[in-house]
């Protein structure tokens, strides 16, 4: 009983507490669809030492301008795969966990100076975004908006002096990454709250610490002029600056089409975890300003402000209201929890089973991992290196096979197709959307929905071979029944992975006598449902 009442715990157990979560969330094997098309992009400016401003990956949109921001990242997740290959990307995904965790803690800890409070707020913070944490560019993002945010507080708190490495990181964060035109924004969200909160608090009584005084106050606007005028040092200039608002205003299609750009509202989002918890927050961090308005911080508010319009233009932007705004909750919340006056003993104590309870759930999360619905399933597959649905024996069978032409193929299929058949065969969409265009992706969407859509395009395009996904063949499988009974295509492949379906021409004929297959694992569940549901009706 000393240990617990006279003792506070070690700091090394912190980070300890914390690490089963960790290793739920980071360490998991690669399965996001967009890594391999980023991957190839990464080489093939390695090798030609050249960005490539035009699409060189597909046939249908090839020419057209490719806006490729992330280029810096790309060549970096390419150089990483070489040294390492596929498991180093697992370890990437858990440092920059281990970052984000860090950041947020000591964020938390520098707003409410209570270690096992900020040891809470990083908890939470990693359990409500995790399923974000994946290996793509947006990473660095990830990591670099609760940077920027622990700087931007530290420069108010008079921790720091200078804000000057701001504007350098930003250059950095937008070749990384477009999300870096948040750099400004929150530099600007945060000198209007500083300015106001310098006018109104001689007139307020404002319990709150005093603002940063005029000298850094204008210190800081510059800092944000200059993260603006740092978005434009990229090979695109000032476009780095407009794209991310064409693609938001503009290209309707893509953002009602696409699952990360829907609203996090959206009903469809109503069983998935981390978008339960953003809801929750949406209802705390209003609270949470009610309860401390005597402490209250415009500067705080702002970032709230700003953060809570991102996310209110789709799911993607959920995660850094998340980021920003926990430390805040936890800073508004703080004169409510210091009402409750502690004996060291008991504070002590309290510290202990914080702990206990962090570290018990944290192994939960190892043992079981992260739940990604209420209806169950979990976040990733534990472990490193590849899933196992990007072991594609698809792709295999048709490298092995020489099958070649214009093909049609899903648009979550084809970053790999780039990855492991470029420049050789060119694929018919892959998730770049912004490169094919707002027509062209509703055109693609339709085909799912009617077969006359996709007999259009048919006719554009004359497509030679059709790949389609395994895991949406049921999602999809009135598209499935549509190519199985039509006498043009043959199928020739079938696996959990994906099918293959062959034109009848010459080219393919000796290839479709020796492969063609006379059962259709989708089509025969739908018979099997047609028969059970005629057999209920009599």
């Amino acid at each position: 009983m000393f240990e617990f009442t006279h003792k506070r715990p070690p700091k090394i157990l912190y980070p300890l507490s914390v690490l089963g979560l960790l290793i739920a969330t980071g360490l998991t094997k690669i399965s996001d669809s967009d890594i391999w098309w980023h991957l190839k992009a990464g080489e093939v400016i390695a090798v030609t030492k050249k960005i490539t401003d035009i699409d060189i990956f597909s046939y249908t949109a090839a020419g057209n301008p490719w806006n490729n921001f992330e280029w810096l990242a790309q060549v970096a997740m390419w150089k990483l795969g070489e040294l390492g290959g596929p498991q180093a990307f697992s370890f990437a995904q858990l440092l920059a966990a281990g970052a984000v965790c860090f950041i947020i803690y000591k964020t938390a800890l520098l707003l409410i100076r209570n270690d096992i409070a900020a040891l809470w707020c990083a908890f939470l913070c990693m359990a409500s975004v995790f399923d974000r944490l994946v290996m793509r560019p947006f990473i660095f993002s990830f990591i670099l908006v609760p940077f920027f945010c622990l700087e931007l507080h530290r420069f108010a708190s008079h921790r720091k002096k200078h804000l000057w490495e701001l504007p350098v990181v930003t250059i950095l964060w937008i070749n990384l990454h477009g999300a870096a035109i948040l750099a400004p924004m929150l530099v600007f969200a945060y000198a209007v709250g500083e300015t106001v909160h310098l006018i109104i608090q001689k007139h307020l009584n404002l319990s709150a610490p005093p603002g940063i005084g005029k000298t850094k106050l204008i210190r800081l606007w510059i800092i944000g002029a200059l993260c603006l005028i740092a978005c434009c040092v990229t090979p695109y200039g000032i476009d780095s600056l407009i794209f991310p608002f064409h693609h938001l205003f503009e290209l309707k299609n893509i953002v009602t089409f696409t699952t990360e750009w829907l609203h996090p509202l959206d009903p469809r989002f109503d069983r998935i975890t981390t978008q339960i918890v953003f809801r929750i927050l949406l209802i705390i961090v209003p609270v949470s300003y009610i309860v401390g308005v005597r402490t209250i911080r415009f500067p705080h508010l702002m970032l709230t402000i700003l953060t809570a319009g991102l996310a209110s233009m789709g799911r993607r932007f959920t995660a850094y209201f998340v980021l920003v705004n926990l430390p805040i909750i936890f800073y508004n919340l703080r004169d409510l929890a210091s009402r409750v006056h502690l004996t060291g003993g008991a504070s002590n104590r309290r510290a202990w089973t914080s702990l206990i309870i962090i570290s018990f759930l944290s192994l939960l999360a190892y043992k079981y991992g992260m739940p990604i619905g209420v209806g169950g399933g979990r976040f990733g597959e534990p472990g490193i290196g590849l899933s196992s649905r990007e072991n594609a024996p698809l792709i295999r069978f048709l490298i092995d096979n020489e099958i070649k032409g214009r093909i049609f193929n899903p648009m979550e299929m084809g970053g790999k197709l780039i990855f492991t058949r470029w420049p050789d065969e060119k694929v018919f969409i892959d998730g770049r959307t912004p490169v094919y265009g707002d027509e062209f992706f509703f055109d693609y969407i339709r085909t799912f929905h009617n077969r006359r859509f996709f007999e259009e395009l048919d006719r554009k395009y004359n497509f030679e071979y059709i790949v389609t996904s395994g895991p949406e063949a049921w999602n999809r499988r009135h598209m499935e029944r549509y190519f199985w009974e039509s006498p043009e295509w043959k199928l020739v492949y079938q696996g959990e992975d994906g099918f293959v379906y062959l034109r009848d021409l010459p080219k393919f004929k000796k290839l479709i006598r020796k492969k063609e297959l006379k059962n259709h694992p989708v089509i025969d569940e739908m018979k099997l449902g047609d028969m059970k549901e005629k057999n209920l009706l009599y």
